[in-house]
């Protein structure tokens, strides 16, 4: 951080573009990250962007890109979208799990989903929501697990 903070200052009049992706959760009072991008907009040195969640068709342009075109004639992009709700990252990597995994694979020349293939929580997922998990207090942790 300290090193961006200082690019920032330093290359304010030149051509160059950092793009810097931050996790909302991150973003409390008093974490390191707030403070450096409060300084850095109100020096306008930075320029916050919002990124929502994928559409039904950003997920199918996503599967397309990490399979194939012919991935759109299959069911495939609307089962992700409906087991993500479009989030950007659990999209890419449900993808890939699935693939690696053969619970999508390409049969005649059509891309097939396996039966038990929503089934499957892709291990960076559950580092991610582990990771998550982890700054909640104990009785947080077991509410959100008790929940489900």
């Amino acid at each position: 951080m300290h090193l961006l903070h200082y690019l920032a200052r330093r290359i304010e009049r030149q051509a160059i573009l950092f793009a810097c992706a931050v996790d909302e959760a991150r973003l409390q009072r008093g974490a390191p990250i707030t403070a450096l991008l409060g300084e850095l907009q109100r020096n306008h040195l930075a320029q916050r962007i919002a990124l929502g969640r994928l559409t039904p068709d950003d997920v199918a342009q996503v599967c397309v890109h990490l399979l194939d075109t012919s991935v759109c004639d299959s069911p495939i992009p609307s089962s992700v979208y409906g087991l993500t709700e479009g989030n950007p990252l659990l999209v890419k990597e449900l993808v890939l799990s699935l693939a690696r995994l053969g619970k999508i694979e390409r049969q005649h020349g059509r891309w097939q989903l396996q039966p038990d293939a929503l089934a499957v929580v892709p291990a960076s997922v559950r580092e991610i929501v582990g990771v998550r998990l982890g700054h909640l207090s104990t009785d947080a942790t077991g509410y959100s697990v008790r929940r489900r």
